[in-house]
């Protein structure tokens, strides 16, 4: 998921931000109101690879000109977030950006968040799961890179109505990582951590 079409000019965070505050100088300001939905996230300056603060939002195998594309990678941005406030100095978000915020990032009003599928880039994830043992131990497994294997879908469950739960299910397909430690390949990390005082 990625931010929507971006025509105002970035305006840039100055020093002070933090993941909910957004220092802006006073005439781009004048730009936002409460209730605008914003990308956080750098100018793109030509570079190759993965792109976006927090969860890279695209990957990039060729470089694009860089001044006539200066907008992409807050286009693909997971950096998004609802203004909640403005004081005479900053704009204060309803939520944290997961990128965080540092000066010289460009802020632009966006109008909605998008997504894709296909092209050569695949939305990779990370997952911890934890398995309860009976004899009250636990045992980890680790996923450092996970894709989806096929379109999650979505079921809904009544709690007690009007209420209602929606569950996500999803298939995933493990991808191999090197292992800093020693360069090997891996797919998995398990881990057991047993009860206090309890047999191994």
């Amino acid at each position: 998921m990625g931010s929507g079409g971006t025509a105002i000019p970035a305006v840039y965070v100055q020093q002070g931000g933090s993941i909910v505050e957004l220092p802006l100088t006073a005439d781009a300001l004048a730009n936002f109101q409460i209730g605008d939905l914003v990308a956080v996230d750098w100018d793109y300056t030509g570079q190759t690879g993965y792109i976006g603060s927090g969860p890279a939002g695209a990957f990039l195998a060729t470089a694009l000109d860089a001044p006539s594309h200066v907008d992409l990678i807050r286009r693909v941005s997971f950096n998004v977030a609802r203004v909640s406030n403005i004081t005479g100095t900053s704009l204060f978000l309803g939520q944290a950006l997961i990128g965080g915020a540092q000066p010289g990032m460009g802020v632009q009003k966006v109008c909605a968040l998008l997504d894709r599928e296909g092209d050569s880039y695949f939305q990779e994830w990370a997952a911890l799961f934890v398995v309860a043992g009976g004899t009250g131990g636990r045992t980890c497994f680790y996923y450092p890179r996970l894709q989806a294997a096929a379109s999650p879908g979505e079921t809904q469950r009544e709690v007690e109505a009007p209420l209602f739960a929606n569950m996500l299910h999803a298939k995933l397909r493990a991808m191999p990582s090197v292992d800093p430690n020693d360069g090997e390949t891996v797919l998995c990390y398990r881990s057991y951590f047993p009860a206090k005082n309890a047999k191994v």
